[in-house]
């Protein structure tokens, strides 16, 4: 489990935390998007609509700190000491928070 300092500091940069290890956070774009503003690249580009897009992390305490990772890499983790979660568990689970996130966006 993580720390309650690296929870709050998560919690702070609008990340929400999912099962044990994974997390999910509502990205500027998304954020314009569902505001009725441009979308992202991937929409221009790719065709992928900007409010469906689910950016999450399966393992937000990564050990590789990348320079450009989107993730709050002061929380880094040379090792996970507690329980894995499912893979589809994770999947199903960061959806059904990104909706209760952006139900809440909406309302304001």
């Amino acid at each position: 489990m993580l720390e309650e300092w690296k929870l709050a500091r998560l919690y702070k940069a609008q990340y929400r935390v999912v099962g044990n290890h994974s997390a999910v956070k509502i990205c500027h774009w998304t954020k314009e998007a569902i505001r009725g503003h441009a979308p992202c690249y991937k929409q221009t580009f790719y065709g992928i609509k900007t409010a469906q897009c689910l950016e999450m992390s399966p393992a937000i305490t990564c050990n590789q700190r990348c320079l450009h990772c989107w993730r709050d890499i002061t929380i880094f983790s040379k090792g996970w000491n507690a329980p894995v979660d499912e893979p589809k568990n994770c999947l199903l689970d960061s959806k059904a928070t990104k909706k209760s996130i952006k139900s809440c966006l909406k309302q304001h």
